[in-house]
């Protein structure tokens, strides 16, 4: 299984969503 692939996933859209919110 990939689980640290998802992990990773999961990471990047936290960062994401939390330079959204930065930018918002």
């Amino acid at each position: 299984a990939k689980i640290p692939d998802i992990k990773k996933c999961l990471d990047i859209v936290s960062t994401l969503q939390e330079k959204r919110t930065s930018g918002e």
